[in-house]
């Protein structure tokens, strides 16, 4: 398997930094989750939008948070 991966250059991909990454790109859902949690609070501007949603994922935020959005999001993040 390696050496398929080698030959297509083929990157190592996080399923969890994917799956939020699909999510924020999906829509208002996790908007929804961020602000729930109390991981991100509505700005100034009144609302949040998927632009806050990305600043947030690429402020590096612990796994256990990251895992924290997914099962409010609904998924079994209990072997990952």
């Amino acid at each position: 398997m390696s050496d398929i991966k080698n030959k297509f250059k083929i990157k190592h991909k996080d399923i969890i930094d994917e799956l939020l990454l699909r999510e924020i790109s999906q829509g208002n859902e996790i908007l929804e989750v961020l602000h729930d949690l109390k991981i991100l609070s509505i700005p100034f501007k009144g609302y949040l939008s998927e632009s806050d949603a990305y600043i947030w994922f690429e402020n590096k935020p612990s796994k256990i948070e990251k895992k924290q959005v997914l099962a409010a999001l609904g998924y079994d993040v209990k072997n990952l």
